[in-house]
């Protein structure tokens, strides 16, 4: 009797491969989940394109705001400008209502990006959680206890149950990294 490491080893089970109909099946599922997040990717990316146009115009001067409007829009020469703001100091300039009107759109836009955030991450927990179950359903499959482990082994067999737990969870970890389980 010999207990060298050929000894121990055991060829994985054979994966089975699916009929036809259910490999249709996951592959239109898979299909219908990746453009799933394809089009949330290109909703996000076009919220976030309209997020920074609106800050852009919010943010704009006024009198650049004056330089490109069109020609007798209700722009007043510097002179009268002067003399309405001098007369009216506590009427609110047309930027920050532009920019009060941004800032609302902004909490919301915000709230939606700090949502998302928390579903990415909560999403990530929940994958790394089931990634966590699969492995040790598949160590659960792979590992066989040798019979004599089994009912009250002696300290020398106790030994030999660890060192051939220890020498399985290595191969088990090194098959299951190269994605051979």
């Amino acid at each position: 009797m010999s207990f060298s490491d050929s000894d121990w080893t055991r060829d994985p089970p054979r994966r089975q491969r699916l009929p036809a109909s259910q490999r249709r099946v996951v592959m239109l599922a898979t299909a219908i989940a990746v453009s799933c997040v394809t089009l949330a990717l290109a909703v996000y990316g076009i919220e976030r394109l309209l997020d920074t146009s609106a800050r852009r115009d919010a943010q704009e001067p006024i009198g650049e705001a004056a330089e490109h409007a069109p020609p007798g829009a209700g722009v007043t020469a510097p002179s009268e400008a002067a003399s309405a703001a001098a007369s009216a100091p506590t009427a609110p300039a047309p930027s920050s209502a532009a920019s009060a009107a941004s800032a609302s759109e902004a909490l919301p836009l915000a709230a939606l990006e700090a949502e998302m955030r928390e579903r990415a991450r909560e999403t990530a927990q929940q994958a790394a959680v089931e990634a966590a179950k699969r492995k040790e359903r598949a160590w659960q499959r792979y590992y066989q206890r040798p019979e004599f482990c089994a009912d009250n082994p002696t300290a020398a067999q106790m030994v030999q149950c660890a060192n051939h737990h220890i020498r399985a969870r290595k191969e088990f970890e090194e098959r299951y990294t190269a994605g051979r389980l």
